[in-house]
């Protein structure tokens, strides 16, 4: 906010604060506030907080304390109870998410954030992180290397008892004094650059991974420091972002104290990653607040980039004013040839673990705006054909560089859009997660073809010749080493036409003996009703794949059987013979052919029958 204007809300604070009936003066929020100590803090005090609900407009509201909860948000961490009110909380309901960090003072003094409310319910009634907690994070040492995200288990419900539990439960409105439970406020999640139907599918995934978020269709903002330290005041609405550019990805929260060009926020953790490599901080300009039964919540835009948040603690966020987090760029050229249409993006990564989901994202919103269709059933517009092309780059734990570059195609009946983004924010997470090095991500391009053509191909017959025999089909084939073996693949196009044959050759060896024969698509990367029921042709875990370093890896991901070639792979012990061809078009379906010893009987076994 610029200082004329929060002169202007000072002022209207202050006649509010004289006005009100009943109401102690309060200090209006300024930079390095004093801080009243936890101990000192009792039942019955009244004071005054301060948070947004429009715009950059800080609004009073009044504070009762009902009591101190003792290690009540962690062991030697207590939490005091408070009741809110004001005619913005009045409207919401409630607490909201998004107050998270709202500064609370009594007498002048800074006695904590609200950062905790009813979990059944959305109420009145919440909890502070203490100031003195939370002053204890600007003495903290930042981080000696690039830290990785931890997105650890949080204390995030605590329950009430006693008489605090009876007061809480009244207040708010509970039936029970058994039901009077607190638990850590939801994060609003700001996501730019996606529809509703790609924010309903990302969502699972954001969830998944840190539940306490409420995603949310947002703006994207640019990550240029543009303004220097003392833009933010206890109060204002904040980001920590995550990425910027086109796709912007950030949880907004509230300032709850600034001074010497460092500020803390949120009162309670985002990922909880302690010490954390330097990551985006952010103003944010307040929309509206969303009323729910459950969880209210801000909805904000993320606003220009003001530093660095590099502490993620349980008492909250730590930001650095004026400094630049590093990033790695997230470039994305989609070309749908059918409409003439071509879209280039780009994204800047700061959380750098976030960079799969941020390319997921991404690929996802660019290809349906691209596309121009959802693909919400079967034979409808979106379904289609995505072959794309892409390179990560890196830097290894020694400062030496990696590189990975490949391609693929992927088809659906459903729209391949998110199959495809799908796939590629896999194997960026498969590096990114990766448990054998610390690695860095320093570059990431990515280049699409969307075709409206459902271009698949499926195992029609599998034929084998053996020695120069007649083909036919065969569940099993005795052999013995030195024999030929010719085998044909029949292949038909889903879009009609005549059939595609494939041959090739193998000759028999001892090892081959109590073998299989395996022939068709990528069998390891197909399965179905991965997300919204849709068929899906996406990369599978490298966690069972044998390999212990991230050469290994990268060898494996480099490798991995594309979605659009017929394979045939001879597999015995310690053997693997392998033949491939590629496919204008993904190729389902798989024979698996038990190779046996000539002069002994054909196994029995199901699992190894050649399907009809």
């Amino acid at each position: 906010m610029r200082p004329g204007v929060r002169a202007v809300v000072a002022a209207a604070v202050a006649l509010t604060a004289l006005a009100g009936a009943g109401q102690a003066m309060a200090a209006v929020p300024g930079l390095c506030d004093p801080v009243l100590p936890t101990a000192s803090v009792t039942a019955g005090m009244t004071g005054t907080g301060y948070t947004v609900e429009h715009g950059r407009v800080v609004d009073p509201f009044s504070v009762d304390i009902l009591g101190v909860l003792k290690d009540g948000i962690a062991p030697g961490r207590d939490m005091i109870v408070v009741e809110v009110s004001s005619p913005a909380i009045d409207r919401a309901g409630g607490i909201w998410a998004g107050m998270s960090g709202s500064p609370v003072y009594v007498g002048g003094q800074l006695v904590g954030a609200v950062a905790y409310g009813l979990s059944s319910t959305t109420s009145k009634v919440g909890g502070l992180t203490p100031a003195e907690d939370m002053i204890g994070l600007l003495g903290l040492p930042g981080p000696s290397i690039a830290a990785r995200t931890i997105t650890a288990d949080l204390p995030r419900r605590v329950a009430l008892h006693g008489g605090l539990a009876s007061t809480v439960a009244a207040r708010g409105g509970l039936a029970s004094a058994a039901s009077a439970t607190l638990a850590q406020l939801k994060v609003p999640l700001s996501v730019s650059g996606l529809a509703p139907h790609g924010l309903d599918r990302i969502s699972s995934f954001l969830t998944h991974e840190n539940p306490s978020v409420v995603p949310y269709a947002g703006s994207s903002a640019s990550g240029t420091i543009a303004a220097g330290p003392g833009t933010l005041m206890p109060g204002d609405s904040f980001a920590s972002a995550a990425s910027y550019g086109e796709t912007t990805i950030a949880a907004v929260g509230t300032v709850t104290y600034v001074c010497d060009g460092v500020a803390l926020a949120f009162g309670h953790p985002f990922e909880f990653g302690g010490a954390v490599a330097p990551t985006g901080a952010s103003a944010a300009d307040a929309l509206t607040i969303v009323p729910d039964l459950i969880s209210s919540f801000k909805l904000a835009n993320v606003a220009e980039a003001l530093g660095v948040v590099d502490q993620d603690r349980l008492a909250g966020l730590r930001a650095k004013l004026g400094a630049t987090p590093s990033s790695y760029p997230i470039h994305t050229v989609i070309n749908a040839p059918d409409l003439g249409r071509r879209r280039e993006a780009e994204s800047q990564v700061v959380m750098a673990d976030w960079g799969s989901t941020v390319a997921l994202s991404q690929l996802f919103g660019g290809l349906s705006s691209t596309a121009d269709s959802a693909g919400t059933g079967f034979d409808s517009a979106g379904r289609g054909t995505v072959s794309a092309w892409w390179t990560f780059e890196g830097t290894r734990a020694d400062g030496s560089p990696w590189k990975i570059t490949r391609g693929d195609r992927w088809a659906s009946r459903l729209g391949a859009d998110f199959t495809a983004a799908f796939g590629i924010g896999v194997q960026l997470d498969e590096i990114l997660q990766n448990t054998f090095e610390d690695v860095k991500v320093t570059n990431v391009k990515i280049a699409v073809t969307r075709e409206q053509a459902f271009k698949v191909f499926s195992v029609k017959r599998v034929l084998i010749s053996k020695n120069g025999r007649p083909f036919a089909s065969a569940s099993s084939l005795a052999v013995r080493p030195g024999q030929k073996l010719r085998v044909r693949i029949v292949l038909h196009p889903f879009s009609g036409g005549g059939d595609r044959v494939i041959q090739y050759r193998f000759r028999v060896s001892a090892r081959a003996l109590g073998g299989v024969l395996f022939v068709g698509g990528n069998r390891s990367s197909f399965f179905e009703d991965c997300v919204g029921n849709q068929l899906c042709f996406v990369f599978s875990d490298s966690e069972d794949e044998d390999i212990a370093t991230f050469d290994d890896l990268l060898d494996l991901l480099a490798s991995k059987p594309r979605n659009d070639v017929v394979t045939a792979d001879l597999v015995g012990s310690g053997l693997g013979t392998h033949r491939q061809s590629r496919l204008p078009g993904v190729v389902v379906g798989q024979r698996i052919i038990r190779l046996h010893p000539q002069g002994t009987a054909a196994p029995d076994d199901f699992f190894f029958r050649a399907p009809r």
